[in-house]
């Protein structure tokens, strides 16, 4: 049976890592700014990678419970629908308005599976083809077995970030998702952010000018550094 490695931290109720998680040249971190945000990590023994991000979670639903669903879902190798139902099972009964977001790394660290369910946002920054989002599902939690998963190549400096509570609006128009980014300075590091410590990404929400500074933020990072930082 696949064995499973997860980290996971949630707001500030726990300690965080003093660096980025490493999947070869690949980089993951994240950051939350409140209990009900939680972002997770789990590799199973074939070498991929799941990166959860959860926010709005309901009352009642536990950080611990939504890690045991993330682990128990990548040692089974899971697709990104696959998981997506299982959080949704948990986290979705009779609730409106609960965040999921899934990013699925292969082995080799540069090919991405990406499911937005309902965070407001995931952004791609390619440093070659400028900034991509990936809004959340339109047809509901009811039909995530026939949802269409966005897959995709990471290229050397390219960052994929999701986002969820108040750092950005799903409604908000392309000049706002842009001032938002500049904010962020995705455009200045692109895959570098993925490097930062979950403390450094905590202040980069922190100096930047968004929604966030009255309400609850989370952000999960996956990046990889610029070609000439890049290992033999």
């Amino acid at each position: 049976m696949a064995t499973t490695t997860t980290t996971s931290w949630k707001g500030d109720s726990v300690h965080w890592p003093e660096a980025a998680l490493s999947r070869g040249d690949l980089r993951i971190s994240g950051t939350a700014t409140d209990t009900g945000i939680s972002w997770h990590v789990a590799r199973d023994e074939n070498g991929g990678t799941t990166v959860a991000l959860v926010g709005r979670r309901p009352r009642g639903a536990t950080t611990r419970r939504v890690d045991r669903v993330v682990r128990a879902c990548a040692a089974r190798c899971a697709t990104p629908q696959r998981l997506a139902i299982e959080l949704a099972n948990y986290l979705c009964r009779g609730q409106t308005g609960v965040e999921i977001g899934v990013i699925r790394v292969g082995p080799e660290g540069r090919r991405i599976e990406l499911l937005n369910v309902s965070l407001p946002t995931i952004l791609h920054w390619d440093p070659a083809l400028g900034l991509d989002t990936h809004a959340p599902l339109t047809t509901g939690i009811e039909n995530l077995a026939n949802a269409e998963v966005t897959t995709l190549e990471l290229q050397p400096g390219a960052l994929l970030l999701g986002l969820a509570g108040d750092m950005v609006s799903s409604a908000w128009d392309r000049d706002e998702i842009d001032r938002l980014v500049e904010g962020l300075s995705v455009r200045y590091f692109g895959g570098l952010i993925a490097a930062s410590a979950p403390p450094e990404l905590h202040r980069l929400i922190e100096s930047a000018d968004t929604p966030a500074e009255e309400g609850s933020a989370g952000l999960v990072a996956v990046g990889l550094p610029p070609q000439g930082m890049l290992s033999a």
